[in-house]
């Protein structure tokens, strides 16, 4: 591939800048990671589906809602798991004893602190980079799974969706599948546990579930029938009837052309424009140390103390952009704060509302079942509420800090432009525009975190009121839980907002950092090639001539992987053209 060959030819002296753009480049084609999330409602089968691709029975199963905590499932020779834990320790472990880190029975609402289990497995769907993630069901009786499932939807790059023949879609699912659309391009939609059902019923549960999927996207919809059950079975035993009859086939031949055309486009988009970049910016370097070995000594010299003085004067452009970003940070936290008013002025009164009716329906109760009661009611409001809102929020961040970032790297872009015309201009070259600098096609949540924390939605324990005179008690005990009800409430919106705000300014830290470096790489570039070519004209003739013919023969052979590479650009334009006509 022209890449390996632009890698390869690279001259020892090359700047480090190029030589990490063809490094990301390449690592992008041959270590692509691609998130292939299983979402849906607890006991759809998602893990049972997940062990029918794998064709075994990899991951625990159970009658139970199981999984407390992701999952990922990735390539290696030799099966095996790795549990990483919230304070950062890792521990590997056999397959065999994964169920006490994954499942609710052994590792009750996540107790042992576990972040998430990285499994190995010699799978076909997992050599290509694919990693598979098995994620906790959502509207289980366990409210962090649902929040849990909540956090990795940034991060997922397809999501294969499970609903299921029995019971039917419900509103559960409807609701966050709302939320899942808009953080994923991409869903697949399968209905398990076909086998369940005579073919009338089938046809009819999957016209149905078909129907509610329509509206709720408000587009059509390919809902594939499958039996993750039979797939399974039929795996294990080699039974090719057996397999057929679970419509796994029918999936796997959707998925693999999605992975083949789709993800691949992507991923080679992106490998061909940082290649293009850094053949750009090879051939500006040897144009210039051509210029410089050929023109008189002093006009050389003029011309680079004229570019350093045009750098010192661009600085100030830089610097202007940046701080002017920061603004636009402060700006997205503002409309972070009107929107917890407006949370305030809806969702609390309500929110107190329904404490309210909890409490009318046990207070005739016992002091400890009324502030039992009470007390889980609170937790239940509490998450049910910033679960979706914190969501919400992070996706809107999201979106805002990406135009913020989107202008950043415009201004960028531009100074970098220039600094190539003025370097053109000062030193007599003519050269092509230079590809983009920088691209945003790496970001999920935002730019350049994507391992960050984010804040989990847990309570504080306030004490309640127990020692009270019975004709008292129930209605203090209501009175202090309103009173924890709103004052978790506002701690909630100030948490989030914490956690928003430090991840928005780490992310556009890394982002100015990653841009000054691009524009410090080209300035470089410009002045060591300038200054290599003075280093040689104090040598001897035949030594320069020598440098010139070593040039020659390096541009020759760069020019010849920039048109491969251009030619590769100008053919997925083509082939995307034609891809977006055939939707």
């Amino acid at each position: 591939m022209a890449l390996g060959k632009l890698k390869a030819n690279l001259n020892h002296d090359e700047s480090l800048g190029n030589n990490n753009m063809l490094e990301y480049a390449i690592e992008k084609l041959t270590d692509n990671k691609f998130n292939l999330v299983v979402m849906g409602e607890f006991k759809r089968g998602k893990t049972s589906f997940i062990n029918a691709l794998l064709g075994e029975s990899v991951l625990p199963m159970a009658v139970v809602p199981l999984t407390s905590i992701i999952t990922e499932l990735v390539y290696g020779d030799i099966p095996s798991a790795e549990v990483i834990f919230e304070d950062g320790k890792r521990k590997t472990i056999s397959l065999e004893v994964l169920d006490d880190y994954v499942t609710e029975r052994k590792n009750p609402s996540n107790e042992k602190g576990a972040k998430k289990v990285i499994v190995r497995y010699p799978s076909k769907y997992l050599q290509e980079g694919v990693i598979l993630v098995d994620t906790p069901g959502v509207g289980s009786i366990y409210e962090h799974n649902t929040e849990v499932s909540y956090d990795y939807l940034p991060e997922a790059d397809a999501v294969i969706f499970l609903v299921s023949s029995d019971p039917p879609i419900s509103k559960t699912e409807i609701a966050f599948l709302a939320d899942v659309k808009e953080y994923i391009e991409k869903l697949f939609f399968i209905q398990n546990k076909i086998d369940y059902l005579s073919d009338g019923e089938r046809e009819e549960s999957l016209a149905f579930n078909r129907k509610v999927l329509e509206q709720a996207l408000g587009n059509s919809v390919t809902l594939i029938p499958l039996s993750a059950r039979l797939a399974l079975q039929a795996r294990q035993n080699g039974n090719q009837e057996m397999l057929l009859k679970s419509n796994l086939p029918e999936f796997e031949r959707e998925l693999s052309e999605f992975l083949l055309k789709e993800k691949g486009m992507l991923i080679l988009t992106v490998a061909v424009n940082r290649g293009l970049q850094a053949t750009n910016n090879i051939l500006r370097h040897i144009e210039l140390e051509l210029k410089t070995l050929e023109a008189p000594i002093e006009i050389v010299e003029k011309q680079l103390g004229d570019f350093k003085k045009y750098v010192e004067q661009i600085e100030r452009k830089r610097l202007d952009a940046h701080y002017l970003m920061k603004g636009q940070i402060s700006e997205l936290l503002k409309q972070y704060d009107e929107e917890v008013e407006t949370l305030n002025k809806e969702r609390l009164p309500e929110a107190i509302n329904e404490l309210e009716s909890e409490f009318q329906k046990v207070k005739a109760g016992p002091k400890r079942e009324i502030a039992e009661k009470l007390d889980e009611a609170v937790r239940g409001i509490i998450l049910s509420i910033f679960t979706r809102w914190r969501s919400e929020q992070e996706k809107k961040m999201s979106s805002g800090f990406q135009a913020v970032a989107e202008r950043l790297i415009e201004e960028t872009n531009k100074i970098a432009q220039e600094i190539a015309s003025t370097a053109s201009e000062i030193f007599g070259l003519s050269l092509s525009q230079i590809v983009d600098t920088v691209m945003l096609i790496d970001s999920k949540r935002f730019y350049y975190l994507l391992d960050e924390e984010t804040t989990s939605i847990d309570l504080l324990v306030m004490p309640v009121r127990g020692m009270l005179p019975k004709v008292f008690a129930a209605k203090m005990i209501y009175t202090d839980s309103k009173q924890k009800l709103t004052d978790l409430f506002g701690m909630h919106c100030g948490r989030v907002r914490g956690d928003l705000y430090e991840r928005l300014d780490e992310s556009l830290l890394s982002l100015k950092g990653m841009l000054n470096s691009r524009v410090s790489e080209m300035v470089s570039s410009v002045e060591s090639a300038v200054v290599r070519g003075l280093e040689y004209r104090q040598k001897n003739e035949s030594e320069i001539q020598r440098r010139k013919l070593e040039l020659e023969a390096y541009k020759e052979k760069v020019e010849k992987i920039d048109l491969e590479l251009k030619a590769l650009s100008a053919k997925i334009d083509n082939e995307r053209g034609v891809n977006e006509a055939a939707k």
